[in-house]
């Protein structure tokens, strides 16, 4: 008997646990049911993988401008290309924003016409830098040269702001030269002393060509200036002329 009682005075864990009060349960569905207070408040994932990629592409902007050759030496060779065209494409309307804010491009158009801009520029620049690194002896294939000229548009708005002063914006292009021959020489394994012949030579050409081309714009303008300011000389002397001899008239008349 004494075992008996003793056995049906003991429970086992099961029937403890199924006896025990359900406080868990009622504490998780308050907690469920309201946030506790001094609880953080959590952002959607959404917007937080919207702010990394965004941090990520201006990070790797200003990589690019800041150390361009660390940059190019540790970037892909291959793996798709539509990283390098976004990135691309957001330097283009960065720069057409800037732009259209410091009056530097004509029109809010041009908000939406530079993505396009850099876009076709990172195609154009592609070809071409693949075709003077083939000739300096390059190793590398066409997506290296795009994945090279797309990452270059992180230059593109610096060069717009530049735009502001006078011939600063030429000097911020030296320097996207300078970045340029580095990443052919990472990106296709060139030489130096040949990369910069062929880089540099071709690049100084188109440097010495814009810069004429702004003489001559600046030259062209100042000749229409003073081809207006005679103009309008000439008028006022004309109408002085007029005024004399009406005046001249009226005193023979008299």
């Amino acid at each position: 008997m004494g075992d008996e009682q003793s056995i049906g005075g003991r429970e086992g864990p099961e029937e403890q646990q199924a006896m025990a009060p359900r406080e868990d349960s009622s504490e998780e569905h308050s907690s469920s049911g309201a946030q506790r207070p001094g609880a953080i408040h959590e952002e959607p994932s959404a917007l937080n993988s919207a702010k990394a990629w965004a941090g990520d592409l201006f990070g790797q902007a200003s990589e690019v401008i800041v150390r361009p050759g660390e940059f190019f030496d540790g970037l892909p060779r291959e793996g798709g290309l539509w990283r390098a065209t976004v990135f691309a494409i957001v330097m283009g309307a960065v720069a057409g924003i800037l732009g259209f804010c410091l009056r530097v491009l004509p029109g809010f158009s041009s908000v939406f016409t530079m993505p396009l801009a850099a876009f076709a520029g990172t195609v154009v620049g592609a070809v071409l830098v693949h075709v003077l690194a083939m000739l300096a002896g390059g190793k590398g294939h066409l997506e290296a040269s795009y994945r090279l000229a797309a990452y270059l548009m992180a230059f593109l708005p610096l060069v717009i702001v530049a735009g502001v002063l006078p011939y600063l914006n030429m000097a911020m292009a030296g320097y996207a030269l300078y970045a340029l021959i580095l990443g052919a020489i990472s990106v296709h394994g060139l030489e130096e002393r040949r990369a910069w012949s062929v880089f540099g030579v071709v690049g100084a050409a188109l440097l010495v060509l814009a810069l004429l081309a702004r003489f001559a714009d600046h030259d062209g303008s100042h000749a229409a200036h003073e081809l207006e300011r005679l103009r309008a000389q000439q008028q006022r002397a004309a109408e002085r002329l007029e005024r004399q001899i009406e005046q001249l008239r009226q005193r023979q008349a008299k």
